[in-house]
């Protein structure tokens, strides 16, 4: 298991801005991760829209075909 941490906020109605941060060992690091950067210039306005998830290593996440337009 891995903890992924990305950030996103909502510009207006159909647009995000959403930029990843990266992918830690441990919850821990990914929280330690987030203090470190929260007060930074652009985080310091939206401190509360940080995301952990985590992610298993072993499993395959999109599993189908896709099309093109």
């Amino acid at each position: 298991m891995v903890f992924s941490v990305s950030h996103y906020y909502t510009i207006h109605t159909f647009l995000d801005d959403e930029r990843y941060i990266g992918v830690f060992s441990s919850l821990e690091k990914a929280e330690k991760a987030i203090e470190d950067l929260k007060n930074k210039p652009g985080f310091k306005d939206y401190q509360n829209d940080f995301n952990i998830s985590e992610l298993d290593l072993a499993t395959l996440l999109w599993n189908t075909g896709f099309g093109s337009v």
